[in-house]
């Protein structure tokens, strides 16, 4: 029979725990590779897939069962959170469970519901605070060589109200309880309208910065569209490598995971680099995972990144929007760079239209502009991206895809009404008072490192709606 704990009682195992991660020896992290019970590498998933997705991490909890080895090479901590709609389709927790365990393969997962809490929204998967208690968990008691993040859920690229800080929003009552579905993990236990709240990128770097794993081998997201430069200027530093895709990512029960764990297990002598790239360049793989794509006539992609020379985008975009600005001044290039952002290649035209592919962006401008400096800004800006890619596996479905290269990383892209109407256009709420799509951006790190809000605030060609 599951017992429900009490709040405050959880409350105090919560801080024993904090406690004793507090005064653990940060000493036997991975400095002495060789010590008995260090792992080549710990996996911490971390999700939240909502009420009606909750079949998925049952299959991926199984799919990771079947694969682990009887050497604790690779080992995986599991933090879910269970979701709560009318739709629930979970077998092995009860709505709003709270998962926090290593899976091993003599983890009896029938017993799970005895083995926690329903914690509902007492735990709020967005707190740093509580992003750096799991990961010191991992380091204190599945220490290993190398780490690895693995991001579960629903995603979306940046949204000018779910990556508005919450210490900015909580100022107005009114604003605070304002969300919308999309973005980072939203956790439909913790109320908002239009959806649960989400998790910021910049949350998960507070967590991170904390935390007693300063650095991680890889950050990966079985998320949608969460290949965006505005997301991921955040989060860079803290990895050697990225995993996302820059469109909706179809997989109902996280194979790329799976098979991720799969491959780090069966190839102990390899490096993490070449067991990455030889993963999504296996035929079986990509033809499974592009199939998913074949029906529903959809693009996508799933992308292999070294971030080590990641900031050296941050210039070339800076060059970019300054130049733009510089020819936009002039009636007679206007009809040029508007044509150019009607050509270039939306990532999700009729949910997320304020997305386009970076690349393909730089280069309809130098072909329709026909200017000598946006050509060479175009042509550093992709051989510096395609430096950063390993590997990448794409299917190419959608009807009039319009991108004459391959997938790369978006961008936002609106015009100027846009950006500095409210962040709830047709709504009258008085009590939004000035703020604007446009002060959200302004607090992006990619803004303030590239000054792309200046490009959107001088833009008028009107070729995407407000979400």
């Amino acid at each position: 029979m599951l017992k429900k704990i009490h709040f405050y009682l959880l409350a105090a195992l919560a801080l024993s725990l904090l406690i004793f991660t507090a005064c653990s020896d940060e000493s036997s992290s991975n400095s002495d590779d060789s010590k008995k019970g260090v792992a080549r590498y710990t996996v911490i998933i971390y999700g939240h897939n909502g009420g009606n997705l909750d079949h998925s991490i049952d299959s991926t909890m199984k799919d990771i069962q079947g694969i682990l080895g009887e050497k604790e090479d690779v080992r995986v901590l599991l933090v879910y959170k269970y979701g709560g709609s009318t739709a629930f389709d979970g077998k092995l927790a009860y709505p709003g469970q709270m998962l926090h365990f290593e899976i091993t393969k003599d983890t009896d997962l029938s017993k799970l519901k005895d083995s926690s809490a329903i914690v509902k929204d007492s735990i709020k998967l967005y707190d740093p605070e509580y992003i750096t208690s799991v990961i010191n968990y991992a380091h204190d008691s599945l220490p290993a060589q190398d780490y690895i993040l693995f991001f579960e859920g629903h995603g979306s690229g940046f949204e000018f109200i779910t990556d508005y800080p919450k210490s900015e929003r909580s100022k107005s009552t009114a604003l605070a309880k304002q969300t919308e579905i999309f973005s980072l993990i939203q956790d439909n236990w913790i109320p908002a309208i239009g959806g649960g709240e989400t998790i910021t990128m910049k949350e998960i770097a507070t967590g991170i910065k904390k935390s007693k794993v300063s650095h991680f081998k890889a950050i990966a997201f079985n998320l949608c569209l969460i290949g965006n430069i505005e997301l991921l200027d955040e989060i860079y530093s803290y990895t050697d490598y990225f995993l996302y895709s820059e469109h909706s990512l179809l997989s109902e029960r996280a194979e790329l995971i799976t098979t991720l764990i799969e491959n780090l297990t069966k190839n102990e002598n390899d490096d993490f680099e070449y067991i990455v790239k030889a993963m999504l360049e296996n035929r079986d793989l990509f033809v499974y995972w592009q199939s998913k794509y074949v029906d529903k006539e959809m693009n996508g992609d799933y992308q292999f990144i070294k971030t080590d020379k990641f900031a050296n985008l941050n210039p070339i975009f800076k060059k970019l929007s300054n130049r733009l600005i510089e020819l936009y001044a002039k009636e007679k290039n206007r009809a040029a760079i508007d044509k150019a952002a009607n050509r270039t290649y939306r990532i999700d035209p009729e949910d997320h239209p304020t997305l386009v592919d970076a690349i393909d962006y730089a280069n309809k401008l130098a072909e329709e502009t026909k200017d000598e400096t946006l050509k060479k800004i175009a042509k550093e800006l992709g051989k510096t991206y395609d430096s950063l890619t390993v590997a990448t596996m794409e299917a190419h479905y959608a009807e009039n895809p319009m991108l004459d290269n391959h997938f790369t990383i978006s961008v936002v892209l609106v015009d100027s009404a846009t950006y500095n109407s409210k962040m709830l256009p047709g709504l009258d709420y008085t009590w939004m008072g000035q703020t604007t799509n446009r002060d959200s951006y302004k607090l992006t790190t990619f803004h303030k490192e590239t000054g792309w809000g200046n490009w959107l605030n001088k833009n008028t060609n009107q070729t995407s709606d407000e979400e």
